[in-house]
């Protein structure tokens, strides 16, 4: 009989863990890949959804980086990569919330698209501006021709939902 919950336990474990994983898998917007646009989704003015303390927060961002571009001095050059520089400070991301990435080295191929995530459960409530330095690199070239810092994201976490403790008030029962 011990056995049987044992094995039923370790089912039970393995479904939750296969569904964490899921949960954290990024998800590319179709309906703006559908618009053929290059770039970043959400964008700067539609930005981050809010968040609540306590509660699971998920964020999907899908990248499109272009086949080419025009430059001033060179003319078309077409794009090898563009690069999500790490952060030792997490990018200014609420605590309890992280960000991955298809690909998971934050290296984004030219004219392909990716999908990052930000997820997990906020613990302290806030207004979170982020910062993301983007290095690009063209096809021929081994250093990144362009380096920019995006600072216009943020995220909103706000207090927990629900109903607040009030450890104050006091109880009793007696007889009238």
């Amino acid at each position: 009989m011990k056995k049987i919950y044992l094995a039923l336990s370790i089912v039970l474990l393995s479904f939750t863990f296969a569904a964490e994983l899921r949960a954290q898998a990024c998800q590319y917007d179709y309906t703006w890949l559908a618009l053929g646009k290059d770039g970043v989704y959400p964008d700067s003015a539609t930005n981050f959804i809010s968040g609540n303390v306590g509660t699971p927060y998920v964020q999907n961002i899908t990248v499109k980086v272009p086949y080419d571009t025009t430059v001033p001095v060179l003319g078309t050059v077409q794009f090898d990569h563009i690069d999500l520089q790490s952060s030792a400070s997490n990018w200014g991301l609420p605590p309890g919330l992280t960000l991955s990435a298809t690909p998971s080295n934050f290296h984004f191929p030219g004219n392909d698209t990716s999908c990052m995530i930000i997820h997990g459960t906020p613990t302290t409530a806030g207004t979170y501006n982020l910062t993301f330095v983007l290095k690009t690199y063209i096809v021929g070239s081994s250093f990144a021709v362009n380096t920019q810092t995006l600072t216009y994201y943020k995220i909103v976490i706000n207090s927990p939902v629900g109903l607040s403790d009030n450890a104050s008030t006091k109880f009793n029962v007696s007889n009238p």
